[in-house]
């Protein structure tokens, strides 16, 4: 009898936690870029939730870099300070509001501009309300006409959700083991999605249940970066808290 009830209060719980899933909608799971693209393609299911992620993620270390370059000339008024490459799957106007809502001064990677510092995602990794985002930054931080960058590398946890990510982790990565995307400039997304390069606008074959989207240079960049264990963090950027792994 004991064994029924407790079968029975089980099964229940199960199907309470169905219906809560259910209510609540599908957890979101997805790589972006996806490890099948060969081509910049455009995904529109990237999500709110990826995209502020990429946002909160460049603008962590846009602003470490600019915190640990006190005495670097700030660009004329109406210049950009910086350029991000976002390896495809997104549309235009997504790639300008990532870039707009990272930091000041901060634009999507052109063809007119070569001269700009490059930050870069190169990979996100989203597990329902767990998320690391892999970001290539310039050894050199905001550095302009830097011939033959080197990047150095940085991954960042993450716990919440669409309109509450917060950053619960960092770790370094040594050189090479973390991807240089694709260089995907706007211009080129542009002319994609118009179809001038009808090739270029082609979705790979994927999980459709994928709420998003998979790209040598990096490297380590020590600036400002606390030991690991230390508890403290990536310049004066990181919050309370935050934890460290070598």
């Amino acid at each position: 009898m004991r064994h029924t009830m407790i079968g029975r209060l089980s099964g229940a719980l199960t199907l309470a936690a169905v219906a809560l899933t259910t209510a609540s909608g599908c957890l979101n799971y997805g790589n972006y870029p996806r490890a099948d693209s060969e081509l910049t393609w455009h995904n529109t299911r990237v999500t709110a939730g990826v995209l502020e992620l990429m946002e909160q993620s460049l603008g962590y270390v846009i602003a470490d870099d600019a915190s640990s370059q006190p005495r670097l000339a700030t660009p004329p008024a109406g210049e950009p300070l910086a350029a991000i490459n976002l390896p495809g799957g997104i549309t235009p106007e997504q790639y300008r509001r990532v870039a707009g809502n990272a930091y000041p001064g901060v634009v999507p990677l052109s063809e007119a501009r070569s001269d700009l510092p490059v930050y870069q995602i190169s990979q996100i990794l989203l597990r329902g309300d767990d998320a690391r985002v892999d970001i290539l930054r310039p050894a050199t931080g905001l550095e302009r006409g830097v011939e033959r960058p080197v990047y150095s590398g940085i991954q960042l946890s993450f716990l919440g959700g669409s309109g509450s990510w917060r950053i619960v982790k960092q770790r370094l990565r040594e050189i090479g083991t973390l991807d240089e995307p694709r260089w995907v400039p706007i211009e080129a997304l542009e002319r994609a999605i118009a179809g001038d390069d009808p090739a270029q606008t082609e979705e790979p074959a994927g999980d459709p249940g994928e709420d998003v989207s998979e790209g040598s240079g990096s490297g380590i960049g020590n600036r400002g970066v606390a030991a690991e264990g230390s508890g403290s963090g990536v310049g004066n950027g990181m919050p309370a808290g935050l934890g460290s792994e070598g």
